[in-house]
């Protein structure tokens, strides 16, 4: 299957410290991938080249089999990869509903033209009610619970219909069971939207990826299934800390 986002030699120095080095990987329609590593591993910097927030020293990122490393962030978005970001980029002052109803964007030629109405709002509507959310549409953010707002943030690119949506971090702040309901609830809501997923809850990514990719100090060291990566030395030394396993 040709892969809709792939990563080629990826590098990026700021200054004398090299931040990324030699970045490579897949991620195929469909897929959930989990990007595991320390902090400074350069999972942030790596997201902020695939979206245009950064340029690559070298290397170069293809999206739906189309070089993309001098495309604007907002022409992405328009083209299909969007992304969540670690602080949740929500309104408090409005709703649910409005929140997500002003996510819902037309895709033009020339970039992207917000718009609201009845589209947005029944879009809107029916990922509330999807992701078991309708009984609290109308309710101002700064009403909810931390992680009710935290599923709100994601749905609101999730509204854009994307074909690969980076998640950094979206489980951040949240227990457990809520970190396993919002990761159930963006894989049931677009099973045929790609996933980049950041988390340092190691169980969480092991449990809903389909395969992980393991970064020190910039570098890949290991792309395996989640099987693969428990069970790698290598991993363990580096990120999870555990000779005999995590």
């Amino acid at each position: 299957m040709t892969p809709i986002l792939a990563l080629n030699g990826i590098t990026k120095r700021f200054g004398a410290f090299t931040a990324l080095d030699d970045v490579g990987f897949t991620i195929r329609p469909g897929e959930a991938v989990g990007l595991i590593g320390p902090n400074g591993a350069g999972k942030t910097t790596l997201f902020n080249i695939i979206t245009g927030f950064l340029r690559a020293d070298a290397g170069s990122v293809r999206f739906a089999d189309r070089t993309i490393d001098t495309v604007a962030p907002a022409r992405r978005v328009a083209l299909g990869l969007a992304r969540t970001f670690q602080t949740a980029m929500v309104f408090p002052g409005l709703t649910a509903r409005e929140n997500i109803a002003m996510a819902v964007r037309r895709r033009a030629g020339d970039g992207l033209r917000w718009f609201g109405g009845a589209s947005g709002t029944d879009a809107a509507s029916r990922l509330l009610d999807d992701a078991g959310l309708a009984h609290r549409a109308d309710t101002l953010l700064r009403d909810m619970s931390h992680g009710e707002r935290r599923i709100v943030d994601a749905l609101m690119p999730l509204a854009l219909s994307p074909r690969v949506l980076l998640l950094d971090e979206p489980t951040a702040g949240l227990t457990r069971a809520e970190g396993e309901r919002l990761l159930d609830i963006l894989r049931r809501q677009h099973a045929g939207t790609a996933l980049l997923l950041v988390a340092h809850d190691v169980d969480i990514v092991l449990g809903h990826c389909d395969r992980v990719v393991v970064m020190e100090l910039g570098r890949v060291i290991r792309i395996g299934t989640p099987a693969e990566v428990r069970d790698d030395a290598e991993v363990r030394r580096a990120y999870l800390g555990s000779p005999g396993g995590c």
